[in-house]
């Protein structure tokens, strides 16, 4: 985690703590939007939460989908070797299932699948062991 200053200045602390220096209440009128970009790190996500609450702050938290997308698109190859339309939907559907909230779910459901598939190690790889 970058902690940048109001100079726009990288700080060069990565520490949890370099949050709770910088939220500092402003005087009316002089509001600012807090915003935290995070990789959907569970313990990460309620500490942003508890310090927003504790600052009095309101806090936008916009989870990365990035990653999580290449993660599934490589799952469903483990499942659907030819590319093309039912492979899309199959991602498509986890995609939308995980975006509320259900990432445990879809990820259990695809390792069932795995095991029920028989799936070798190697191929079972990218759905999680």
């Amino acid at each position: 985690m970058r902690h940048v200053g109001e100079s726009g200045e990288d700080s060069g602390r990565g520490d949890r703590k370099s949050i709770r220096g910088g939220c500092v209440p402003r005087p009316p009128g002089h509001q600012k939007k807090w915003v935290a970009l995070v990789d959907g790190n569970k313990p990460q996500i309620h500490i942003l939460r508890r310090l927003a609450k504790e600052k009095g702050i309101h806090l936008t938290i916009i989870v990365d989908l990035i990653p999580v997308i290449e993660c599934v698109w490589d799952a469903g190859r483990a499942f659907h070797a030819e590319a093309g339309a039912e492979l899309e939907r199959w991602v498509r559907v986890r995609l939308l299932e995980i975006m509320p909230g259900n990432a445990s779910y879809v990820a259990g459901g695809m390792r069932r699948r795995a095991t029920l598939r028989n799936l070798a190690s190697a191929d079972r790889k990218p759905v999680g062991v």
